[in-house]
């Protein structure tokens, strides 16, 4: 590793030997190590009649000369300062690195890439399972390198972190995850002068992914969750059951049905019931016709309605007067969700990686058949319809898998009955 020497400051006057038309000149600080300078301005302008050569500061005939000698020490101190902090972080200095910002600006901490990411998370707003998603990629680029400088951002680096994080064995979709998050804050830095456009890497690099698995159920699947049965000690299996049928009969976010409370449902003068909320990954406002959402026969609740109602119920003295602010699932945790949505799973023998967001996807699978395209846009709350063309097309793919198993005929039927009796 190379080694750096202390820098060394001074001040200098009228470095370029040029008057401005005042008949003032520019006081700057010179920065020295290994026959290597770099010189800082301080704002500080002068008349050659008032620096004093020989002590490098501005004679006491300057009215304003304690004020100004205060301020160009404390300019050097604050050099000094930024060089220590940047040798605690990485050991060593090198001249290139220094900079001059003054303490009451918030970016006086940002010396290199990671001092501005990590301080990009302290003030983001955005949600918290974002920041955390942002964090993780910020503490595998400390894993690849300590500290990453400005000048570290070029094609090569990228290269090298994506090569880092396939050796850590790491799914296309997880490392496409990771360099979009960096591409991010790459942005950032460019649009706040850190950074030059012309030397984002991303402009030559493009992370690579694959279609992912999208898991979804079908119409007999849901029958099988409404008709399971659960023993005594498995009745908070079958609170998770409800829960997770409500996301596969509305198509609502695991965030928004889980904040859903008795006073966001509105029953109309007919019994029917309307749920109007705010979406908390959007911030907009929606209106559901649950009763519009897999009807049932002709007078009774849809499925969605029948499974609120019930619940509703149920506990008639808990939601009542204050309770109907009260959450209506108390269901918070998504990662504990999602184990227990396994094991109800398995109950009804479903033989599928069942999670949350396969609700969501069960919902827009199954209308994707029964409405039009910008009517399923509105219900999933999808800003493109980009978006909601993969829903589209996996019900198209299911529609031909059924149909290549379909018996057209009942010799089909019959052939295919004694070939399976036959194995």
């Amino acid at each position: 590793m190379k080694t750096y020497n202390k820098i060394k400051y001074r001040l200098v006057y009228n470095r370029t030997n040029f008057l401005n038309l005042d008949g003032t000149a520019l006081i700057q600080i010179k920065a020295y190590q290994d026959r290597k300078c770099r010189f800082f301005s301080t704002d500080v302008y002068v008349e050659p009649k008032y620096w004093d050569k020989s002590y490098r500061c501005i004679k006491s005939s300057h009215p304003l000369h304690l004020e100004l000698n205060d301020r160009l020490a404390k300019l050097v101190t604050q050099l000094e300062r930024n060089e220590l902090r940047i040798i605690g972080q990485t050991g060593f200095c090198p001249l290139a690195k220094l900079v001059l910002k003054s303490e009451s600006t918030p970016e006086s901490n940002i010396h290199s890439f990671t001092d501005f990411y990590r301080q990009e998370i302290e003030l983001s707003t955005i949600k918290p399972d974002s920041l955390r998603n942002q964090q993780t990629t910020l503490n595998k680029l400390s894993e690849f390198q300590k500290v990453i400088w400005f000048e570290d951002l070029t094609l090569d680096f990228i290269h090298g972190f994506d090569r880092f994080l396939r050796k850590q064995k790491l799914g296309l979709n997880t490392i496409q995850k990771h360099h979009k998050n960096m591409q991010k804050y790459v942005s950032l830095a460019i649009g706040k002068e850190h950074l030059q456009p012309g030397k984002n890497p991303y402009l030559r690099f493009k992370p690579k992914g694959e279609e992912p698995s999208r898991i979804f159920l079908r119409e007999a699947d849901l029958d099988k969750l409404e008709q399971l049965g659960f023993s005594k000690d498995q009745e908070h299996l079958a609170h998770v059951r409800d829960f997770f049928l409500m996301l596969c009969y509305t198509g609502l976010r695991f965030s928004d049905l889980s904040t859903i409370r008795p006073c966001d449902i509105e029953e109309t003068s007919e019994n029917k019931l309307i749920l109007t909320q705010k979406a908390r990954k959007t911030g907009k406002g929606y209106s559901l016709p649950l009763y519009l959402l897999f009807p049932q026969q002709s007078g009774a609740p849809s499925r969605p309605e029948a499974i609120l109602k019930r619940i509703l119920k149920e506990n008639a003295v808990l939601f009542g007067g204050a309770g109907r602010k009260l959450p209506l699932f108390g269901i918070t945790c998504n990662q504990v969700f999602n184990r227990k949505i396994k094991e109800v799973a398995a109950l009804a023998g479903i033989d599928k990686q069942v999670s949350s967001h396969c609700g969501r996807r069960t919902f827009a699978t199954i209308l994707a058949t029964k409405v039009q395209m910008p009517t399923l846009q509105k219900l999933l709350q999808h800003a493109t319809l980009d978006m909601t063309k993969v829903y589209v097309q996996l019900s198209n793919q299911q529609v031909e898998k059924e149909l290549r198993h379909a018996y057209w005929t009942e010799r089909e039927k019959e052939e295919d009955f004694n070939t399976v009796r036959a194995e």
